[in-house]
């Protein structure tokens, strides 16, 4: 399953444009599919990074692989679902492809970069922190965001790291 088509970049009512950075293109369909299709913050990160960056993960797999880590690993508000996939993202596009391949210093950088950026951009990187102050009825909201931007910080760290 493809959330784009191959042209317009455009499906079932998500409204990517072509012209877009990957940056703008992964925080744009992140947030969609977190307000839009029912995904996970965890979720909808994986699937946006690996579609804008063609990490060759069926959409289903990409689902189905961060599917545990929503609301902060298993909904115990630990580390954000959004982090920890942004995190899975740097491995999938960056890391090693067997095991007898040398560790991956670019993707193990990357995982680094990450996590630094996400705790300056919000100033935890547990999800009970995240959200302690934010009421129910605008938390859908607030983690939209988040998701959103988690996706545009590791689009930004792999175009860094992909040069």
């Amino acid at each position: 399953m493809r959330f784009f088509k191959k042209n317009k970049q455009q499906a079932d009512g998500l409204s990517i444009r072509e012209d877009d950075s990957p940056a703008a293109q992964a925080r744009a369909l992140a947030h969609e599919l977190y307000s839009k299709r029912s995904c996970c913050c965890s979720e909808a990160v994986l699937v946006a990074i690996n579609e804008v960056f063609h990490g060759g993960l069926a959409s289903d797999h990409a689902i189905r692989l961060s599917s545990s880590l929503c609301g902060g690993i298993g909904g115990s508000g630990n580390t954000c679902g959004a982090l920890n996939a942004s995190i899975m993202a740097a491995g999938l596009l960056l890391g090693r492809s067997t095991p007898e391949e040398k560790r991956s210093q670019a993707g193990e950088k990357a995982a680094r970069e990450i996590f630094a950026a996400f705790e300056k951009e919000f100033g935890h990187t547990i999800c009970r922190d995240l959200t302690r102050n934010v009421p129910r009825t605008k938390r859908a909201a607030h983690c939209g965001d988040i998701t959103g931007r988690t996706a545009e910080l590791i689009a930004e760290v792999l175009q860094k790291h992909q040069k």
